[in-house]
């Protein structure tokens, strides 16, 4: 969060207050998305319990779906199994989405 909106996860969820407030005041629907819910490239393996948590907080600020975003494709089965049942003691499985990469670095490049 700090690197892509210079403020920490919990800046963030206060930004997001006013923006949720005006949507649901129009009527908009609004999704929530997380990102680097395997692995972070700056702050390393991400506890499932964590994403649970921070996704549970997108659906009680209002939105009505969480999309969960493995952007750098460190999802194996064996992690993604484990996020799953985390995160379905947390949130209803009609409300999760999400967006999946398969981690292929290129000739020459660092693994992350």
């Amino acid at each position: 969060s700090r690197a892509n909106l210079n403020c920490s996860i919990e800046e963030s969820f206060e930004r997001f207050k006013p923006i949720m407030e005006r949507a649901h005041a129009v009527g908009l629907p609004v999704r929530g998305y997380l990102s680097a819910i395997i692995k972070c490239p700056y702050d390393g393996d991400i506890d499932p319990t964590v994403v649970a948590g921070w996704a549970q907080k997108l659906l009680d600020i209002g939105c009505y779906e969480v999309s969960l975003g493995d952007t750098i494709g460190a999802g194996t089965p064996d992690k993604l199994n484990a996020l799953f049942n985390t995160l379905l003691d947390y949130c209803a499985p009609e409300k999760l989405a999400g967006h999946f990469h398969q981690y292929e670095p290129c000739a020459g490049s660092s693994n992350l």
